[in-house]
């Protein structure tokens, strides 16, 4: 029996689509040293210590290796995220600051991006009632998506969680390092499954990565260690209604004579990163749309997506209390995720004019009363994300811990950097920037220029069929003049089809000499 075991891990690791795991040696070096040297149980002789550390290698090959893209789905893993522009001459509704964005369509599962720059991972670790697992990356020499499922031990539902109250999940810490090195990034995690599996959720890791000295990420090795999972306290009251994106349907495409921009807001994060957010005034349309059994009172006036922001004009008429309307969120109604929450606005006394303009507050009134709202939920990017999307209210109070523990997954970045570098550019733009280097991938960029510019906006990709994908997960950093930016993009992007670059609003148009 024990020759048959040999043989067949023998077999087992000489296929050649097997990678034996960066470090697996001394990982089993680690493993024969801690068992130990005598049994002093009766089971010892049913088990000898070789077949013990065989079957030890046995468990760290299927938990840590990664497994080449085209022998299995990273669809199915990453819930289909992934979309792409459709080569077709149809257009989605105008979302890019000139020009029309493309409309979009699911990647398919043979997709070329895929099988070159993805891995299935199978690598799980146990803790505190939990079990973590990776699944499945995908990336380029600059940025990552990856992909794993939290479930619980006992297959019970998540604590606090139940069919009638869908709960917001919150990582304590998320942290990742390359290569063992002391110094390394935070990130955060969004959830991407509906939710229809109790005690069983699968998380989106969506990351820039910037590791100083490093020009590709790939083939480099990963840790990402994960504390704590904390759960909202206040349960998340749904809307029962139709998705935001049916609702649209019931209102005319807007024009700049529609709304006014009133101001902006800008603000920087703990990373550096900056947002900005313009803020519009919407007009009233007098539609009166009932569009809530929840609220059935409540009434739609005017609703549009502008600049990758929703605005809804909302008539009250008593359904609720205004004040409740602060926490007001765009969520999932699958998972519960919160894609926006209420952002700013200032409005308007005059109800049918943008005259008499209020900053202090954010509802309109009648005599006196507040009988409507003015409502602005930042950050949403493409009218696609409206789809399954329905109000909320509440879900963004404190958060508790539920699950005290930590995670740790480690493996290599084993895919395919398929970016293409155009070096050695030089080119000005008329607003002064001056791009010296360039690195486009299907799902990122990165940009070294040299400006004064503090902030950048109005970013864009330029297809082959002259459409626009708007670009707003935007990072950059500055150092003696020199700006390192980078971005991913909403959709995967084949570099061949990118024809030129818009950088706050100035347009360059990419040559042919490039390197890869």
């Amino acid at each position: 029996m024990q020759d048959n075991i040999d043989k067949k891990i023998k077999e087992f690791a000489s296929r050649e689509t097997i990678r034996v795991p960066k470090g697996f040696d001394e990982r089993m070096e680690r493993i024969k040293m801690s068992l130990p040297q005598e049994r002093q149980v009766h089971k010892a002789k049913r088990f000898p210590m070789r077949a013990a550390v065989i079957l030890a290698a046995v468990l760290v090959l299927c938990l840590t290796i990664p497994v080449v893209a085209e022998q299995m789905n990273l669809n199915q893993i990453f819930k289909n995220i992934f979309m792409k522009p459709s080569e077709e001459p149809k257009m989605a509704p105008d979302t890019a600051a000139e020009g029309k964005a493309p409309a979009m369509e699911p990647v398919e599962a043979d997709h070329p991006f895929l099988t070159q720059a993805g891995s299935i991972l199978f690598q799980k670790v146990e803790n505190a009632g939990l079990s973590f697992t990776a699944r499945g990356i995908v990336g380029d020499g600059n940025s990552l998506y990856l992909a794993f499922d939290v479930e619980t031990l006992d297959g019970q539902p998540f604590e606090g969680e139940t069919e009638e109250k869908v709960k917001q999940f919150l990582f304590g810490e998320i942290y990742m390092q390359l290569d063992g090195a002391s110094m390394g990034q935070y990130c955060g995690a969004a959830r991407i499954d509906d939710g229809s599996v109790p005690g069983k959720a699968t998380f989106l890791i969506k990351e820039t990565l910037r590791f100083e000295g490093v020009d590709s990420v790939a083939g480099h090795q990963l840790k990402i260690s994960i504390k704590d999972l904390r759960v909202s306290d206040d349960s998340l009251k749904v809307f029962d209604m139709e998705d935001l994106a049916s609702l649209s349907k019931n209102f005319s495409e807007v024009t700049p004579d529609d709304y006014l921009e009133w101001g902006a807001t800008e603000s920087e994060g703990p990373d550096g990163v900056k947002d900005r957010h313009t803020i519009y005034l919407l007009n009233r349309a007098g539609k009166k749309l009932k569009f809530c059994d929840t609220y059935p009172e409540m009434e739609i006036d005017n609703m549009a997506f502008i600049d990758g922001d929703l605005y809804l004009n909302l008539n009250l008429n008593g359904a609720v209390n205004p004040n409740d309307l602060s926490d007001m969120n765009v969520v999932n109604r699958k998972n519960g995720e919160i894609l926006s929450v209420h952002g700013s606005g200032f409005n308007a006394v005059n109800l049918d004019t943008f005259e008499g303009l209020d900053t202090s507050v954010g509802s309109d009134y009648e005599n006196g009363e507040q009988i409507g709202t003015r409502v602005q939920f930042i950050g949403l990017g493409s009218p696609e994300k409206l789809k399954d999307a329905v109000l909320a209210l509440g879900g963004t109070g404190s958060y508790r811990t539920v699950y005290q523990g930590s995670w740790e997954f480690e493996f290599p970045l084993d895919y395919e950097d398929t970016s293409v570098v155009y070096e050695d550019m030089n080119q000005v733009l008329s607003n002064g920037i001056e791009v010296e280097q360039m690195t486009l991938s299907p799902i990122s960029m990165k940009l070294t220029m040299k400006t004064d510019v503090d902030s950048f906006e109005d970013m864009a990709l330029e297809l082959d069929d002259g459409s626009r994908i708007a670009l707003d997960d935007l990072q950059w950093d500055r150092k003696d003049g020199v700006v390192l930016f980078q971005t991913m993009y909403p959709a995967v992007v084949e570099t061949g089809r990118i024809r030129a670059v818009v950088i706050n609003g100035e347009r360059l148009a990419l040559s042919g000499d490039q390197t890869k």
